[in-house]
């Protein structure tokens, strides 16, 4: 924002499930530069965000740039203090060559809550390396959007949106596109209950009982509620079929992408910011005795 008492800091999103709505907003962000208030945004974060107080959850925030990490008037050790506090760990990204990310402060490390410092080059090109698999995704993508069934007064908004989402991210890249796939078949990270009668169903057995009708597509308005449990539990079993050959052919690409990597191992080995948040993730997460394949 152009506010500068607040550090020029604009919050998006609170902590949210809701895949598409994020998607959307960050494809609709742009920037033109200026100060970066890196103890501002770290602090603003931490305090106006709802984080989960356990200590034995992994708890993380990433900050990435390309000016000097110690702009801005609130300093970034009560920034750190408070992510002790709430035992979240701060990791640093500078974009450029790494002396010069020491030399403009953005090296925390324990300072900051046993985060990593790393470097990136933001305007790294990551290449798309083709699969066999990739238009069996987007098949099966297709045939995945066709089993979510509208409810509420938004629903079908909603549903434009889920459609307008997988074109954004197919905007940005095929990889990408491809990427998204993967996550919309994994039920435990995509859900859609606010909108969708299949996922409302699933969380909720007695979402049929209880639904304003009037909401409906006119196709379903009058449909029985034996009738409409009947065509949701179809749906469902439709979807989880979808989602399970997305998984099995995710799995088969991510194989086939890592074996041509290793065939150009030298043209692979430049550090983006998605590889380093991964690597990252996975690095820490094993501190909570988690383990992400």
């Amino acid at each position: 924002t152009n506010n500068q008492a607040a550090g020029y800091v604009k919050q998006l999103s609170t902590f949210t499930g809701d895949l598409d709505m994020l998607s959307q907003k960050l494809f609709g962000l742009t920037t033109n530069g200026g100060d970066e208030y890196c103890g501002q945004v770290i602090y603003t974060s931490l305090n106006e965000l709802q984080w989960d107080a356990s200590a034995e959850n992994y708890k993380v925030i990433f900050i990435a740039g390309n000016e000097d990490f110690l702009q801005g008037n609130l300093l970034y050790t009560k920034a750190c203090n408070e992510a002790k506090q709430k035992g979240v760990i701060v990791n640093t990204i500078y974009c450029g060559d790494r002396m010069q990310g020491i030399r403009e402060h953005w090296n925390l490390s324990s300072e900051c809550g046993n985060g990593s410092f790393t470097v990136i080059n933001q305007n790294e090109k990551i290449d798309d390396i083709p699969t066999p698999y990739d238009s069996i995704i987007f098949s099966l993508n297709e045939k995945l959007n066709n089993t979510y069934i509208a409810y509420g007064y938004g629903g079908g908004k909603k549903m434009e949106a889920q459609a307008s989402v997988d074109q954004l991210n197919f905007s940005a890249s095929k990889g990408t596109a491809l990427k998204r796939a993967a996550v919309k078949s994994n039920a435990g990270l995509y859900n859609n209950s606010t909108w969708d009668m299949v996922d409302a169903a699933k969380d909720d057995t007695k979402f049929v009982d209880k639904l304003d009708r009037k909401t409906l597509p006119d196709t379903l308005k009058n449909k029985t509620t034996e009738e409409l449990k009947f065509i949701v539990k179809e749906k469902g079993v439709q979807r989880s079929g979808i989602q399970k050959q997305i998984g099995e052919a995710n799995t088969q690409r991510e194989k086939f992408i890592a074996a041509e990597k290793v065939k150009n191992a030298a043209k692979n080995n430049t550090a983006t910011l998605e590889t380093e948040v991964e690597k990252i993730i996975k690095e820490q997460a094993r501190r909570y005795n988690m383990v992400i394949q």
